[in-house]
Order: C-alpha cells, then sequence, then structure tokens
C-alpha cells in the first residue's frame, strides 16, 4: 500500500551507495513515468519530527520530480527498518535495477564496515562478492588519487589497470598517476591503453623511484636510526612491486641505507688489509670508472699487501654509481662493490708502479694472424678495412633499404613505442650515435613518427639477421662474408614480399684485391663465366 508524502519531507538514504545519476537514463525514466505512472513506488521509513528517509528508490524520486515537479506529493512505500536492514536494502536494490561502479560499490563497503563493525567476509556476502580477497580488492581501489577514481566510475579506466597503479600510490607523486590516468582513458583501443599503462607505469619508476632487487644491502636490514631510515624495505609502504622489480620510492632511506652499509663495508675491508680510509675528495679511483683491460691486478695487489701511504680505501654507496664492471673489479680485489681503492691526486700510477716495484703491463701488441696463413702485416692491414667495410656496408645497406620495409609493419605509434622499447638496445647497432639520441628524444617527448618506428625495428630485424653473417671478435674476417650478409637481407626481403632496387648490395662487395694478386697473396685466377668479381 503506498502513501502520498509531501517531497519536501523525504529525506535521502545515509547510505546509499549510488554517487550519481546518468541524466539521459533519469530523463528517460522520467518520460515512461508522465506515460505509464510510477510502476513500483519507492519505499520509505519514518524518522522524528514527522519527517521520512528514503529506503530505495532515489532515482525514480528524481525522475518524478523532473516528471511532475517539486510540488506533487511522491507516492512512497512506508517501512520499518533499521540501519543495517536500511543499508542491505539499498545495495541490494540498486544492484538489480543498474549495477554500481567500482568505486561506487568500493565506498558503500568502507561504510558499511566501518558503520556496522563488519568483517571483510559479511560485507562480501552483502555485496554478492565471491570472497574476502574480492572485498580487500575493491578497497584497494580508494587508495588511488580521486582524479583517477573518476576515470574508474565512469568506466575510462578498467579496474586491472588500476589495480597496477596501486602500488605506486605513496611513491610517485598524485599528480603523476592522474596524468597517467587520464591518458589511458583517452586511449582509442585497448592496445593504446595497455601500452600507455606498461610505459607510464615504467618511466615513473625510473624517474621518481630507486630500484631495489640489486641493492646491496638485505632487504630486511634495519639500521635502527630515526633519521629519515624506516627500518627494513620489507613490508614497508614506500615499496612498489611490478612484475619482477621492486622499486623504493624513499629516496632519503634508500641513500642512506646504502650509505651506511658501504661504509660498514668500507670499515671492515679497511682493517682486513691494514689500509686507512680516505678522509678527503682528494683522490682518484684505482678501480672504479676504468675499463676492463684498463685494470691491473698484480699492481692492486701489491698495494694492498705492500699498504702504499698514497692509496687509501673509499666507501662506494650504491645509489651513487650504477657500473657493473666496476663493481664486479672492486668485488673481486676486495671482497665488495662498495669499497674502492683510491690514490692520492699528487701521486701519478706510474710512480705508484716505481714504489711498489710492479713492471707496468706492456702495451697491446696488434694481433696477427697466425703464421700458417703467411699474411705479412701489409695483408694484415687489408683484412682489417676489409672488416670495416663489411660492417659499415652492412649498416649502410639496411639504412637505404629500410623504406622499402615500410608496408610490411603499419600499426598505430603505442604499439609501436612498446615494441622499439623491447628492441632499442640492439637499435644502436646499426644506427649513428646522433640518429639514435634524435629518436630517443622523440620517444621520451612523445613526438616520434610512426616512420621512424616502424623503421627502427625493421632495422633491427635485418641488423640481427645481418650480423649473424659478418666477423666479430670470436668470428674470423672471411671476403665470403659479403656474399652472406648479401643473401641473408635477401631473403628476408623475400620473406617479407619486398622486391628491392637494382643496386641495393653495392656496398655488400668486397673491394678489390690488388692487381695480380689473390687473397691468399699468389696469382690470381681467371673469373668463373657468370660470376661476379
Amino acid at each position: 500500500m503506498t502513501t502520498n508524502i509531501e517531497q519536501h519531507l523525504i529525506d535521502p538514504n545515509p547510505y546509499q551507495p549510488r554517487l550519481d545519476m546518468e541524466p539521459v537514463a533519469l530523463n528517460r525514466l522520467a518520460e515512461d513515468i508522465k506515460i505509464n505512472g510510477l510502476l513500483q513506488a519507492p519505499a520509505v521509513r519514518p524518522i522524528m519530527g514527522g519527517r521520512y528517509q528514503l529506503i530505495f528508490g532515489h532515482r525514480r524520486a528524481a525522475a518524478w520530480r523532473i516528471a511532475h515537479g517539486d510540488t506533487a506529493p511522491l507516492p512512497c512505500e512506508v517501512r520499518d527498518m533499521d540501519d543495517r536492514q536500511m543499508f542491505a536494502s539499498a545495495i541490494v536494490e540498486n544492484d538489480d535495477r543498474e549495477s554500481l561502479n567500482a568505486i561506487e560499490r568500493a565506498k558503500a563497503l568502507q561504510l558499511y564496515m566501518t558503520k556496522f563493525d563488519s568483517t571483510q567476509a559479511a560485507a562480501a556476502q552483502l555485496f554478492g562478492l565471491k570472497d574476502q580477497a574480492s572485498v580487500s580488492n575493491l578497497l584497494r581501489l580508494l587508495r588511488l588519487p580521486a582524479g583517477v577514481q573518476t576515470h574508474i566510475a565512469t568506466g575510462d579506466l578498467p579496474e586491472r589497470y588500476a589495480r597496477e597503479m596501486i602500488p605506486f600510490v605513496n611513491i610517485v607523486p598524485e599528480k603523476s598517476l592522474i596524468a597517467l590516468a587520464d591518458k589511458i582513458a583517452a586511449a582509442e583501443t585497448p592496445a593504446d591503453a595497455q601500452s600507455y599503462l606498461n610505459m607510464g607505469l615504467d618511466e615513473l619508476a625510473r624517474k621518481h623511484t630507486y630500484l631495489i632487487n640489486t641493492a646491496t644491502f638485505d632487504h630486511e636490514w634495519n639500521p635502527g636510526q630515526s633519521d629519515g631510515i624506516i627500518g627494513a624495505c620489507d613490508g614497508c609502504k614506500h615499496i612498489a612491486k611490478r612484475r619482477y622489480y621492486e622499486y623504493c620510492g624513499k629516496s632519503s632511506c634508500f641513500e642512506a641505507k646504502s650509505t651506511l652499509h658501504a661504509n660498514v663495508a668500507a670499515g671492515k675491508v679497511s682493517a682486513d688489509h691494514g689500509i686507512p680510509l680516505a678522509d678527503s675528495a682528494d683522490y682518484k679511483p684505482l678501480i672504479g670508472g676504468k675499463s676492463r683491460s684498463a685494470i691491473d691486478e698484480t699492481l692492486l695487489k701489491a698495494a694492498l699487501k705492500k699498504k702504499h701511504p698514497a692509496v687509501r680505501v673509499l666507501p662506494v654507496p650504491a645509489h651513487t654509481e650504477d657500473d657493473q664492471n666496476s663493481r664486479y673489479w672492486r668485488n673481486r680485489i676486495l671482497g665488495s662493490g662498495e669499497v674502492d681503492l683510491v690514490l692520492r691526486s699528487d701521486v701519478t700510477l706510474k710512480q705508484l708502479y716505481t714504489d711498489l716495484k710492479v713492471k707496468p703491463p706492456a702495451a697491446p701488441e696488434t694481433p696477427t694472424a697466425p703464421e700458417s696463413n703467411k699474411l705479412d702485416a701489409v695483408e694484415n692491414e687489408r683484412l682489417q678495412a676489409e672488416y670495416e667495410r663489411i660492417i659499415n656496408g652492412t649498416n649502410q645497406t639496411i639504412a637505404a633499404i629500410l623504406p622499402h620495409f615500410r608496408s610490411c609493419l603499419q600499426s598505430i605509434p603505442p604499439v609501436l613505442i612498446e615494441i622499439y622499447d623491447e628492441l632499442s638496445y640492439g637499435v644502436q647497432e646499426w644506427m649513428s650515435d646522433e640518429s639514435f639520441e634524435v629518436l630517443n628524444q622523440s620517444v621520451r617527448e612523445e613526438t616520434a613518427k610512426q616512420n621512424q618506428l616502424v623503421d627502427a625495428i625493421i632495422g633491427q630485424c635485418l641488423w640481427r639477421r645481418a650480423n649473424d653473417k659478418t666477423p666479430s671478435w670470436y668470428k674470423q674476417f672471411d671476403p665470403k662474408q659479403f656474399a652472406a650478409v648479401r643473401d641473408a637481407l635477401a631473403d628476408f626481403a623475400h620473406q617479407c614480399k619486398v622486391k628491392l632496387p637494382a643496386g641495393w648490395d653495392a656496398r655488400l662487395s668486397p673491394s678489390p684485391a690488388p692487381a695480380g694478386e689473390g687473397r691468399g697473396g699468389g696469382k690470381s685466377k681467371p673469373a668463373k663465366k657468370g660470376t661476379q668479381q
């Protein structure tokens, strides 16, 4: 039985989960009410002062106001309900009529659990969720900034993308997450959105965090200090996990801990070898920053053993450099990648060799071919020129034939950027340093053109095939490699149904041997009919 109640006496349900009403749908409902009347009256409960509270039916009440104005009494069904029953009825009614969005459900869950001291398991039953984990996943969405939640509520940002952003809430600026959500929400295709998410989170991690997978200190280590150090990394709210990586968003803590750890390591090395710690910055490294070939283990071990007065021990915190080669040699010689041997700046390396009575390494000799090849210095020089010729010719050929392959890979730039990101480590092998830097800058600034990315990706495919045939440090140069590279590139073009222009392989021919000389130093033989000289 319904009762007509003045609209000004009806208050909204304080536990109403629906936050927004879609205007178009509301107007359609109002038109239906004008034509067919109110088929089901909203439910209300009486409260003090002769007033009422809506239990459910907020959309119908709003549509009634549109259809008949705010002075027409609203037909209502009056019920007696306590707060918990009223909350449950509103949830069921809204979910039955029109599904709540994820943010509305999350806020309703949070309110229900707070108001009625409910467990997540009990809340899951009320909201029709499978288990407690489903409740927890929804509640975690509320940790995201309001600007991100808005996109989730409208459906422009899928929940699974939003959940990947949650770990970064405490470690990157809020405005950066909102900007990323805006970009994903504006994506034209799901592939674009996925690409924006992956690249965006990776970029935020690089810009605002330290990678702790390779941190030198144990993640459970707690130095017990209060000046910016919050304890162990494990369980810290400033740690974000993504794929196989863990990122620290509290730079002050990471830097303080890595500095403390390096100081402890340096103290141990100093005590073990009897070498003092460096007392100023007026020293130059003996290990760090050098190439593998420049490291003389004999000298360094002699400096440790004889305790040269100009040599000191210096801590090198993990956050100050990322030179894997230096870490390797420091660990090999000193037993710690966080400690370097340094030399007083007024002492030269030559003087150190003299003081320690260590013979400096001889200058590297120019490698010569085996004696059995009977190649003299002139021939070695010519072969080196041929080696460089095939490498340069291969790279120049790849750059020249790229436009013929563009039709093989046509896609939207976001997808190409993700593919390029996976392959870019090899692009710099065949592209000039200047061109590679220009391309990388355009990718970072999101101004890269489609043809740029297509060229880079296909160029990498071509280079990988050609590289299998070119000489290297473990594969001696052979004139036949010119033909091998040419055949590899031609085969790839055939697979891609690309017709290359005449003369495309002009750079992939060995230079003519000196007149009357063959490859082995003897008389040249006449070429067979039909073969290329």
